[in-house]
């Protein structure tokens, strides 16, 4: 079938369900540990945005969720603590 109709009057828009919601969280975790891994526990949020989250001083890695994927620059390693990434997309 064509993907278009050919008359518009034909075609309705989707109407809004709460299966369809898209919600966004952007939130600056401050470093904090526990507000870092609280949010990544909230899965009503299809995308998150951190600001400043905790990084583990010894492996300068980002906590984990297997509900999540991270997204940050892959080719920066930071060496010392104070280079550590201060933004992420999951």
């Amino acid at each position: 079938p064509p993907l278009a109709s050919p008359n518009p009057t034909h075609i309705k828009p989707s109407t809004p369900t709460s299966s369809h919601r898209f919600n966004i969280l952007h939130l600056n975790c401050h470093s904090s540990k526990t507000v870092t891994h609280q949010v990544l526990t909230h899965i009503e949020y299809n995308i998150l945005g951190l600001q400043d989250p905790w990084t583990n001083p010894h492996s300068l890695t980002m906590p984990s969720h297997t509900a999540w994927n991270i997204f940050i620059a892959f080719n920066y390693h930071p060496t010392p603590y104070a280079n550590h990434h201060l933004n992420c997309m999951s």
